[in-house]
């Protein structure tokens, strides 16, 4: 009987472990942005965080990024036929927009935090233990770096375009 317990238990703790698996399989998958991939878990939580809200912050900025190119196509078909704008739809881009200035104010933040920290991670990853993890750590700090170094690049740029798709949409609101 006790066997039998036993039994059960280690088929329910191998099958939560399998499912667990692949969730964290489909959640990577689901991040697209750019021509960056996460890398994998290096088993180190100081390692494996950064790298995490590195790749956070880049998918999140491609997220914003799409946003906001749906709030320009609409904004650019206003401006096709200006007596017959939604207004509606326009005040609900207008929220999005400053929903989209919030997000990117926030992710400027956590950006030049994690920047600060990333230097200090490229020096341990170099003197990682064990040794044999260490190139791995090395190449998972740089790939992290690299997304922290696009995901600024691109929200500058988001910042420029959003206030000018603010400024638009304001302009086609007028006095409505």
């Amino acid at each position: 009987m006790k066997t039998h317990k036993k039994s059960i238990y280690l088929l329910f703790a191998v099958l939560s472990f399998i499912l667990l698996g692949l969730t964290q399989v489909n959640a990577q998958k689901d991040d697209k942005y750019g021509d960056l991939e996460r890398p994998e878990n290096l088993g180190n939580a100081d390692f494996d965080n950064f790298k995490n809200s590195a790749f956070d912050i880049y998918f999140n900025v491609g997220k914003l990024d799409e946003n906001l190119k749906k709030v320009e196509t609409n904004l650019v078909e206003y401006k096709k036929d200006v007596n017959n704008i939604n207004i509606t739809s326009l005040k609900s881009d207008i929220k999005s927009l400053n929903e989209i200035n919030e997000s990117l104010v926030k992710l400027q933040k956590e950006t030049a935090d994690l920047k600060d920290k990333s230097e200090s991670m490229v020096k341990e990853a170099k003197n990682f233990k064990p040794a044999m993890k260490a190139p791995k750590a090395v190449n998972n700090t740089n790939k992290s770096v690299t997304a922290l170094d696009q995901a600024n690049d691109r929200l500058k740029v988001l910042a420029e375009n959003q206030k000018q798709a603010l400024a638009t949409a304001k302009e086609l609101l007028g006095d409505k």
